[in-house]
């Protein structure tokens, strides 16, 4: 979990539109997941993984099998691609994932594969987050601070770069005096989303803290 956070906390950065060093960095981190990530995904392990003819390529009919296997990694990872673009990453992972089963190294198809665990992860997360926000809201209107509390933290948790997460639990921790934690929140909220300074909540919420 910890390797994982660490990879994501990469891909989030390089994500960054106004980062200088994004493309040196990418090119490092690439390189870097070529290892770890062909560890994960070795061909030498049982992956289950086959060519399917279904998409049109059959390994069996090869005639020259180191020219043809790297043209059927090409169109596997070209596929992939063309799925990523898509914003399909389930199906750009199984691509991805059958190009490295055939031994594929290219470090921009591991960077990809990362990516594609990242974006399905968030999809797995987004429901969770949801529901606890959810929650979160309705202890608030009832009163129970501690409740709603938890349930924005573990939201937090799940979705670190939600804005109004953090505009949510300064509202809770003015309600029970912790000004000086609301104030915190309020800084982490406006660093993640600047517009955060003109919704009316949020301009309340800095208010109460600061005049307290």
């Amino acid at each position: 979990m910890a390797q994982k956070n660490i990879w994501q906390g990469v891909v989030d950065y390089l994500a960054q539109p106004d980062n200088r060093y994004s493309l040196i960095l990418k090119g490092i981190a690439a390189g870097l997941l070529t290892y770890s990530l062909y560890t994960r995904y070795s061909p030498n392990k049982s992956s289950g993984l086959t060519i399917s003819t279904e998409k049109g390529i059959d390994v069996s009919l090869l005639k020259s099998p180191e020219e043809d296997l790297k043209l059927v990694i090409s169109e596997l990872i070209k596929m992939g691609n063309e799925k990523f673009e898509d914003n399909d990453y389930d199906g750009a992972l199984e691509h991805f994932l059958e190009a490295v089963n055939l031994k594929c190294i290219d470090p921009d198809v591991f960077y990809k594969l990362n990516l594609c665990e990242v974006h399905r992860d968030e999809r797995m997360l987004n429901p969770l987050e949801k529901d606890l926000v959810a929650e979160g809201s309705q202890a608030l209107k009832l009163n129970e601070i501690d409740r709603a509390i938890t349930c924005f933290q573990d939201a937090v948790t799940l979705k670190p770069n939600n804005a109004s997460n953090y505009l949510k639990l300064a509202v809770c921790y003015n309600k029970v005096g912790s000004y000086k934690k609301a104030q915190e929140q309020l800084t982490k909220a406006v660093t993640i989303d600047k517009e955060l300074k003109k919704d009316p909540q949020y301009i309340d919420a800095l208010k109460n803290a600061e005049n307290k």
